[in-house]
């Protein structure tokens, strides 16, 4: 964060997606309660940021590749998504519901199709998952620029972006 804070200017915002590994129980380092969770967005991100004239953006955390038996796709880290918008409402900080507007999406196209946006590739693709992958949490190019246009949409909604042909 430091390095981060160090090229801070005015005005620049900073966007906060956490959630997916303060959430795991597995890995000691990482973890962190809900609880614990916005302390540590407020104190070692949000105060910080605004100290130097930045405004800071929570986003939730982005919907896992999980569906239900009715094909719903529901927000992941469910716990942590509301201590982050509870976080925002407190301390005036927008919030960007990324986990609802994914899951939405993920719904909307199925469970099949989302495969493409998520690391779920056959044996022998990609060098460095030669065994191939079925995985629900990371996601591939396909979903890193869907889900950024959803977040670059609602910030154009915030006015935190121009729309380019009024520029």
């Amino acid at each position: 964060m430091e390095d981060l804070l160090a090229d801070f200017q005015e005005g620049d915002l900073l966007l906060m997606q956490f959630g997916h590994n303060d959430a795991n129980q597995e890995k000691e380092e990482r973890y962190v309660t809900p609880a614990q969770f916005q302390d540590k967005l407020l104190e070692g991100f949000i105060r910080p940021v605004r100290a130097r004239g930045g405004r800071p953006v929570l986003v939730t955390p982005l919907a896992m590749r999980v569906f239900d038996e009715q094909g719903i796709c529901p927000p992941s880290f469910q716990e942590y998504r509301e201590a982050m918008m509870a976080l925002g409402a407190a301390e005036d900080v927008p919030v960007i519901d990324l986990g609802r507007m994914s899951a939405d999406f993920n719904t909307r196209i199925g469970a099949e199709a989302c495969k493409s946006l998520y690391l779920w590739v056959p044996a022998g693709i990609w060098p460095d998952r030669p065994e191939g992958s079925t995985d629900d949490a990371h996601i591939q190019y396909t979903g890193a620029h869907i889900y950024a246009g959803l977040v670059a949409k609602e910030l154009r909604s915030l006015g935190f972006l121009c729309d380019r042909r009024t520029v």
